[in-house]
């Protein structure tokens, strides 16, 4: 079943004109929006057609529960959702920035250690937040960050799950690979096909030792304070 696609100008719940096509994923569409009765811009998530509708729906119920419950300026404010044309919709922010993917691939962006260690502070300030109440983000990549005014923002939460039906480590181990990313954009060498990041990438002591806490390599973090304070701990001894 292919899903109706809406197109540049077109009105969706009498409200909603839709500017452009962010995304499309396993969920459906993601469009940038001008909201004609608030008079802002906002992102409209549309579900997909699928033929596994069910989890589908639970999903996108997640998704909306999750985003309800958490009130946090780096993450996308809920604003509604609705049903149009038989198709399940969520409103929610538009935070205007860049992704984080395309500074890394498309600007060339490079970050130092240090700014690493800084950014990941940012991002586990937010997702402390996110785990105080009872949330997995579950899907913590550079895709799914937006720089806006030297800021994180952390969005997308279509893989969010309650504590209760997921392991919050699931998170860290994402932050892990999320860190390494970052860390690569510095890396002049080659990488070579079965050779280890630790092989790779100069790093100080104490800044290994987290990532290998995170991708769980290590006894594994427990707490997501935990992971702030062994990172504020790692960022001093950088000095």
């Amino acid at each position: 079943m292919i899903d109706p696609h809406f197109k540049k100008g077109s009105v969706i719940h009498e409200i909603y004109q839709v500017q452009s096509l962010l995304g499309i994923g396993s969920y459906g569409y993601s469009y940038l929006c001008y909201d004609s009765q608030n008079q802002r811009y906002c992102v409209l998530k549309q579900m997909t057609k699928s033929k596994r509708r069910q989890v589908m729906k639970d999903q996108f119920a997640k998704e909306r529960d999750a985003l309800k419950r958490l009130e946090h300026f780096c993450i996308p404010t809920f604003y509604e959702s609705f049903t149009f044309q038989n198709l399940s919709f969520l409103v929610m922010e538009y935070i205007p920035g860049r992704n984080l993917e395309d500074v890394l691939f498309e600007d060339k962006q490079k970050f130092t250690e240090r700014e690493t260690l800084q950014l990941m502070k940012e991002i586990v300030v937010i997702l402390e937040h996110v785990h105080s109440k009872g949330i997995i983000h579950g899907d913590v990549r550079i895709p799914n960050v937006i720089l806006h005014d030297n800021r994180p923002y952390l969005i997308d939460f279509g893989l969010a799950e309650r504590v209760k039906d997921s392991k919050v480590q699931e998170d860290y181990y994402d932050l892990g690979d999320f860190c390494l990313f970052l860390l690569y954009s510095q890396y002049e060498g080659k990488t070579k096909k079965g050779r280890a990041w630790t092989e790779e990438l100069i790093l100080h002591p104490n800044t290994r030792i987290f990532l290998e806490k995170l991708l769980g390599i290590r006894e594994p973090f427990i707490e997501t304070k935990e992971v702030l304070a062994e990172l504020d701990q790692t960022l001093v001894s950088l000095d």
